[in-house]
């Protein structure tokens, strides 16, 4: 991922409500318990959206998780 995120993109994410995982490169939705691979400009891959809830991700993308950002994404798993 890209060091080159600007601060309109943050802004844009903070707006949106998207929580940043930076240990896993993706992006949480806290009001549907989706995750969404983060682009290099620091915005959202909408077209591949997985669900916490449903348990769409993998043993390996839990296991890469921060402890912080691990302890965002309890609540969903």
């Amino acid at each position: 991922m890209s060091d080159m995120i600007n601060t309109e993109t943050i802004n844009k994410l903070k707006a949106s409500g998207l929580i940043e995982l930076k240990s896993v490169g993706s992006l949480l939705d806290p009001d549907i318990g989706c995750i969404y691979p983060q682009n290099e400009d620091g915005t959202p891959d909408y077209g591949c959206e997985i669900s916490l809830y449903d348990g769409e991700v993998s043993a390996e993308w839990w296991e890469s998780l921060s402890q912080e950002d691990y302890n965002v994404c309890k609540p969903y798993y």
